[in-house]
């Protein structure tokens, strides 16, 4: 068995010596490549959308449907539960918006350390959707309609 392992080690230093140096050329007419993409190449991220992808998970205070806003009648046990939640770890629900010959727009609102945050993504503006960010203290903010 050593004498396997040492033949092999000889071997390895044999064909080290006709490393990458031994075939390169001095100069060359064809250009490089570089190992990073162009921009050109790279989709164009929404950085409110990467920030929503990226957030910490926070518990759920559950999906409600709604016709217009996250304001309705129909929505107010998913800011019940937000409100109850904001003292203690935290949550996060979701609203979504239907309205008719539209996508449904998404409401994220997360409330955790004092702090909302609301996500809104409307799909129907554009290919990966149009988000926007708002945030205020839950201090300021009414557990009925979101930041000020």
């Amino acid at each position: 068995m050593d004498f396997l392992l040492l033949w092999l080690l000889g071997l390895l230093s044999i064909f080290s010596a006709f490393g990458p140096a031994e075939y390169e050329e001095s100069s060359s007419s064809e250009p490089s490549v570089s190992a990073e993409p162009s921009p050109a190449a790279s989709p164009v991220i929404d950085p409110i959308a990467e920030q929503f992808f990226q957030r910490a998970p926070l518990p759920s205070c559950g999906e409600y449907q709604v016709e217009h806003g996250y304001y309705e009648q129909s929505a107010q046990p998913g800011w019940q539960c937000l409100q109850d939640s904001a003292q203690a770890q935290g949550a996060e629900a979701t609203f979504i918006a239907q309205l008719t010959g539209q996508a449904p727009t998404y409401s994220y609102v997360r409330v955790a350390d004092g702090v909302m945050e609301i996500y809104v993504n409307d799909p129907s503006k554009g290919d990966m959707g149009l988000w926007t960010y708002d945030t205020c203290s839950v201090a300021d903010s009414s557990f009925r309609q979101g930041c000020p």
